[in-house]
């Protein structure tokens, strides 16, 4: 019991150094007017030499003399995410931007029958809508990929061009299967949907999922200054989840699969 608290001590005194060492910008829930400015400063900073793509086109790879990309990914991994998506897409459609929304089909925070009409708005817009998935947990990880790609072209009518990884606040034990598993779907020939956790990974990125230790989730401030400052040729990541945004948004989902 001894060592059990030892260890965890000093995983909180890691994430604790980690926060103190970004300097969070904002502590969750994040005012909507926050993801607002972020767009304006992103349009600003670049100008013409930037592009918003949606993550398809990211999956192509880019030419080092090329603009500024900036690839906005939003993952909905809670029914809080869910319920904030179309206000976050009102925000966007206001500047002009499309950008990448990625959804569960494992029935484990929300039904899928509650984002069929989310979706199908999303796709409306002209928003990409991909697939949201935490495939290493199960014995077989590519066997339960295949899965959740046939479930959701059932559920929603289109195959996801593309996934990404739902990553849980777990284990080292997990977080080795889920190296393994991303080890296995690089190599794999079966035609998996363009994944960015396995190619074409980011030059820079900001995130809206750190830990403070202490129950929040936070924007850090030095993400939010390197990404203001890319290169031609460079590509940009803004992770988010709208769980985290608005007055109606939660602090974390930590611990919650």
């Amino acid at each position: 019991m001894k060592t059990v608290k030892l260890k965890l001590s000093r995983v909180k005194s890691k994430v604790r150094k980690e926060y103190i060492k970004r300097f969070p910008l904002s502590l969750a829930p994040h005012p909507f007017s926050l993801y607002e400015k972020l767009l304006v400063q992103l349009k600003s900073s670049y100008g013409g030499d930037a592009r918003f793509i949606l993550m398809p086109e990211h999956g192509q790879g880019m030419a080092p003399d090329s603009d500024v990309r900036i690839i906005l990914r939003h993952d909905l991994d809670t029914d809080v995410c869910l319920r904030q998506s179309l206000k976050i897409a009102a925000i966007e459609e206001r500047y002009n931007v499309r950008s990448s929304w990625y959804v569960r089909v494992d029935e484990y925070q929300y039904s899928i029958s509650d984002c069929n009409e989310i979706v199908a708005e999303l796709v409306r817009q002209g928003q990409h809508v991909g697939l949201h998935a935490a495939p290493y947990i199960y014995t077989d990880p590519l066997k339960a990929l295949r899965e959740a790609i046939v479930t959701f072209e059932e559920r929603f009518g289109f195959r996801p061009p593309t996934f990404t990884v739902h990553g849980i606040l777990s284990t080292p034990i997990i977080k080795k299967r889920r190296v393994a598993f991303l080890q296995q779907l690089s190599q794999s020939q079966d035609g998996f949907p363009f994944c960015d956790s396995v190619r074409h990974t980011y030059d820079l990125a900001m995130g809206d999922a750190h830990f403070t230790g202490r129950g929040n989730t936070y924007l850090a401030r030095n993400e939010w200054q390197r990404i203001l400052n890319a290169r031609r040729g460079q590509s940009i990541l803004i992770l988010n989840h709208p769980c985290y945004w608005g007055k109606d948004g939660i602090r974390t989902s930590a611990g919650t699969l």
